[in-house]
């Protein structure tokens, strides 16, 4: 599969190219992939239908440089937490469920539309799905791995440290997607940086404990 890059490179920073980028990430956060209509993203662009496969190449390609450009707009919003000698690295990972944490319910959720076509893309997968591990997932989830590993003083390639990560991944990741349930039980989902900053402290805690089972 291809990168998702303008068919017309030298258009890329083409006033209309731009247009096109943001009516489709309004478009396509509402209505999805399937949904979302070429000619009502022109009509919002106020541009030509052409537009898009002279951009472009197609809806599938300007679909996935919106995934992309949402992806690293969100991820880049804050630096990641990353290991350094003079920090404790139970601490960096404490930092780190914070900031992802604070990416996945107040960044993500505030986007214009990056958040929605998360959603849209992991409950209804398109090829796009291959730019968010890339983007998104993957990065992330490779920072993670070198904390959880020297959290558990074992190898970064060790298998019990790569399924911590992916544990610690699902924890965090959760606390979105179940969202509306744990409204339900009690557990309201936090929306401001203080609220975050309270749950990500409670999770941080809970995995650190599990971490110390590996690391023992």
């Amino acid at each position: 599969m291809s990168d998702p890059t303008p068919a017309n490179s030298s258009s890329a920073e083409d006033p209309t190219r731009e247009r096109l980028l943001q009516a489709a990430g309004a478009v396509f956060a509402r209505e999805g992939f399937a949904g979302g209509g070429v000619r009502e993203i022109c009509a919002a662009a106020g541009a030509n239908v052409s537009a898009v496969r002279y951009h472009f190449g197609g809806k599938e390609a300007l679909y996935r440089a919106v995934m992309v450009r949402g992806l690293l707009e969100v991820r880049h919003a804050a630096p990641m937490p990353e290991l350094s000698d003079d920090e404790d690295p139970a601490e960096t990972f404490r930092r780190w469920v914070e900031w992802f944490l604070r990416l996945l319910l107040v960044v993500e959720t505030n986007h214009p539309f990056a958040g929605a076509l998360i959603e849209q893309e992991t409950a209804r997968p398109t090829a796009a799905l291959d730019d968010f591990v890339k983007n998104g997932a993957r990065p992330i989830r490779d920072a993670l791995r070198v904390i959880v590993a020297a959290v558990c003083d074992r190898p970064a390639g060790d298998r019990a440290v790569l399924d911590a990560t992916h544990a610690v991944l699902g924890l965090v990741v959760s606390q979105k997607h179940a969202a509306p349930v744990f409204d339900r039980l009690g557990a309201r989902t936090p929306t401001t940086v203080a609220a975050v900053r309270k749950r990500a402290a409670v999770l941080a805690g809970f995995a650190l404990a599990g971490l110390g089972g590996i690391k023992a």
